[in-house]
């Protein structure tokens, strides 16, 4: 079954559509321009699928009322959301891994899966796993806007972040605590950055909007379950 054909089946909005399919393009790119010693050590086609769905899951805590989906009427989009959640749960973690349970990927796939996140960054760049590296990586340079550089992106999600209620109500040592774990998984990030790139026959400074439009477009037919 095609990617798009997979999205529709599952009801995911365009917007999140848009962001696997950036994320996985991000993958693509940076996989295609690694050194052949390196490019051995990870399988693109099991890269590709865990990033193409590594976020299925994200429609079940979407916040209608404040962040309608374009494209979308708001009635379709209330009960697609709630056909979602009553098939998937309101964990969008969870959801994730149960769309890729009934999907079938490998434990392969799933491992790549849950790897990506800001708060595994240090952990990914102590194992020295390409693949996960590569995907944990890849979903830090996506934004809504597009591919940005790694520490403008890091920066622009902190600045936003402590912003919100849930960091303003925190205390002084949790504040501290939460500059400290903010600081360890950024310096973690640019590490890994160094060490792909380190790697590859490009800079960071290459992975642009620009660059991964071919993978993007190569993707909108790729063939989810191709062996």
């Amino acid at each position: 079954m095609k990617i798009l054909d997979i999205y529709k089946q599952y009801e995911i909005p365009p917007d999140l559509i848009e962001h696997q399919l950036n994320v996985a393009s991000v993958g693509q790119f940076i996989w295609d321009t690694l050194l052949p010693p390196f490019q051995k050590t990870v399988s693109v086609d099991d890269l590709t699928k865990a990033l193409l769905i590594h976020d299925m899951g994200n429609f079940a805590k979407y916040n209608l009322e404040k962040f309608p989906i374009k494209g979308w009427s708001a009635e379709y989009a209330k009960e697609a959301q709630k056909r979602f959640i009553a098939k998937w749960g309101d964990n969008a973690t969870e959801a994730t891994y149960k769309i890729a349970e009934d999907l079938g990927v490998s434990s392969d796939i799933v491992e790549i899966m849950r790897s990506i996140g800001f708060e595994n960054a240090s952990n990914i760049y102590k194992e020295t796993n390409h693949a996960q590296m590569i995907s944990n990586y890849a979903d830090q340079r996506v934004t809504p806007e597009g591919v940005m550089p790694l520490l403008e992106r890091l920066e622009e999600g902190r600045a936003r972040y402590v912003l919100t209620p849930r960091f303003r109500n925190k205390d002084k040592n949790e504040k501290r605590k939460d500059r400290r774990a903010y600081n360890k998984g950024r310096d973690a990030l640019l590490g890994i950055e160094s060490l792909l790139f380190t790697f590859s026959n490009i800079g960071p400074e290459y992975v642009i909007d620009e660059t991964i439009a071919v993978y993007k477009s190569k993707l909108m037919i790729y063939d989810f379950n191709a062996k």
